[in-house]
């Protein structure tokens, strides 16, 4: 019966690892780890529930094969198998919640690409537009042949862009505090 607690406390402390490591850094490997803990809890648990049935059948049945003694001895194992599954209750709760902490940097750290891609998104679909309408071998079109045909085009790029640091005065508002773009677009 002593073992188990032994084995708790690795378990435990194996536990205590694993959440240091998730807030130090969110890497998937760790969700690995956090599965086979998880399994290992889950193991002990269903060892440990049917022996406490066990244990507790022998010490409230009156039987004739059972002396007044070992009845205290099993009242005493039944208390330490209690013990014992609320430990075990307890580390289930905490590595279910490592899991979702490790899911959640998951999205987190997603939801910051999304922010990126959806900027160059909307830097680039406008950009897109006008080489694609500036790029047609068509003589009527408007501004092909004046003299401001090609800046006018660009200026009014220039002017969305403006119109985007108004929108997102912050940089933090679209790609994250700790974003940091190369010089050309700053």
């Amino acid at each position: 019966m002593d073992l188990y607690f032994v084995v708790l406390e690795r378990l435990g402390n194996q536990v205590d690892r694993l959440e240091a490591a998730l807030l130090e850094r969110p890497e998937t490997d760790l969700l690995q780890a956090i599965q086979q803990v998880r399994r290992e809890v889950l193991f002990i648990r269903q060892t440990a529930w049917p022996l406490r049935e066990v244990v507790n059948h022998l010490h409230r049945e009156a039987s004739p094969l059972v002396a007044q003694e070992t009845r205290l001895y099993l009242r005493a194992i039944y208390d330490h198998l209690v013990q014992m599954i609320d430990t075990i209750e307890i580390s289930r709760e905490i590595v279910v919640g490592l899991l979702d902490l490790h899911l959640f940097n998951l999205n987190n750290r997603m939801n910051e690409v999304m922010k990126i891609l959806a900027l160059f998104t909307s830097i680039f679909i406008l950009l897109t537009f006008i080489a694609g309408v500036y790029g047609m071998n068509f003589h009527h079109l408007p501004r092909a042949r004046p003299a401001l045909g090609l800046p006018g085009p660009v200026g009014g790029d220039d002017r969305r862009r403006g119109g985007h640091g108004a929108v997102f005065p912050q940089e933090e508002m679209v790609v994250g505090a700790g974003f940091k773009p190369a010089p050309i677009w700053r």
